[in-house]
């Protein structure tokens, strides 16, 4: 009888299970059924309007409904209190109901690509919410109350038209990513100074000429993007970041770049293009556990023969500059396993240069009076030929 009953049960629960997990593409369906609805996919339907009648699903946990026409979401939707999940990207919605700071349980919520220009103040009431998307929308302002979201983990606002964030950002203690970029800031919000989590910090594309001392004390930051912005000279402090292994200062009006960036002892990928740099950054050569850099897109005319001391680098783009010559001693790059060199004013490449064991990829284009030996010819089309 015990064992009867131990099966029932395993039987029982293997069902439930199976109805979680099922996933109705139909509102129609599943409304005939609305309590054993757990998941509810909708995306791709052309729907313009949700339903009150969507409230009847009171355990719905997932909620998609993405790639649609809908401008508005209805008050009705805060009563879907067992929410975990909502998908409502690449839509027309242009508000939010207050009754959206009812889903406590919500763990990730995605309103990117929508016209939303401000959000209710109920949002931040999201005491579950962990992972944010609200990018490409029109957003100018978040909510005062913004560091109440205390679980954020991930927060993406890129491409609105925020130029501030409220003081109360600085609550959110386990925010490890933030994607600001394509907005309108103007100066260096220095709230971001005391997320004691932070990972990721990306604030590409704004127009912040002068990043502040403040900038190092995000300590804990290990990737940091601040390309496009008009910076003409970076804070000495970014040397303190020295848990950051990802840094791109490209297409900035960078004439030299400090001789502290050598002391980003855990810098792994570089990314300093289309700068006026002239001369090859001296500092570069410290950073003994670079594996990735990209100098396209420069006036350099040459490359120190110290460069050898970069023994970890596997990708060096130095495509579209003035260099003529390359030093033979880049038969020392003995991790190296990408070279471009397009665009420049090459000659000749070191007879040495193919010994490079690691080296799987050369690009020599575009470099009009180069002339290459038999050898060369031979081994740069074997191994760009296995590469594609």
């Amino acid at each position: 009888m015990k064992k009867f009953i131990f099966i029932l049960i395993c039987l029982q629960n293997f069902c439930l299970q199976a109805q979680r997990n099922k996933i109705y593409t139909s509102l129609k369906d599943a409304l005939k059924h609305p309590q054993e609805v757990y998941k509810l996919d909708l995306s791709y339907s052309r729907i313009k309007k949700l339903p009150d009648d969507i409230s009847r699903l009171i355990n719905l946990e997932e909620l998609n409904i993405a790639q649609n026409k809908i401008s508005n979401l209805p008050e009705a939707i805060g009563k879907l209190t067992n929410l975990t999940f909502i998908h409502a990207n690449y839509n027309n919605i242009n508000r939010l109901p207050e009754s959206i700071g009812n889903l406590t349980k919500l763990k990730t919520l995605n309103l990117s690509h929508n016209n939303l220009v401000y959000l209710p103040n109920s949002i931040c009431y999201m005491s579950s919410l962990r992972e944010l998307d609200l990018s490409i929308n029109k957003i100018v302002k978040l909510p005062d109350n913004f560091g109440l979201l205390t679980n954020l983990f991930w927060l993406e606002l890129g491409n609105n038209r925020l130029n501030s964030l409220p003081t109360s950002l600085n609550g959110l203690s386990k925010l490890e990513g933030i994607v600001l970029n394509i907005n309108k800031f103007t100066v260096y919000p220095k709230e971001l100074s005391y997320l004691s989590s932070l990972k990721t910090l990306n604030l590409a594309r704004n127009k912040i000429a002068v990043f502040p001392d403040e900038l190092g004390l995000i300590k804990t930051l290990v990737r940091l993007d601040i390309q496009e912005n008009g910076v003409k000279e970076l804070t000495t402090q970014i040397s303190r970041l020295k848990s950051l292994d990802y840094l791109n200062l490209s297409f900035n009006p960078l004439l030299r770049i400090d001789e502290t960036i050598g002391e980003l002892s855990e810098l792994k990928d570089l990314e300093i293009a289309f700068l006026e740099l002239s001369l090859f950054p001296e500092s570069i050569l410290r950073l003994h556990n670079l594996e990735r850099l990209n100098l396209e897109y420069n006036r350099l005319i040459n490359l120190p023969e110290s460069i050898s001391r970069l023994s970890n680098l596997q990708e060096l783009n130095i495509s579209e500059n003035e260099i003529s010559s390359l030093p033979e001693s880049m038969i020392d790059l003995v991790s190296l396993m990408r070279l471009d060199l397009q665009g420049n004013k090459l000659r000749r490449l070191p007879d040495n240069l193919i010994q490079i064991p690691t080296l799987k990829y050369i690009n020599v284009s575009k470099n009009k009076s180069l002339e290459l030996t038999s050898e060369q010819k031979r081994f740069i089309k074997k191994r760009n030929e296995e590469v594609y």
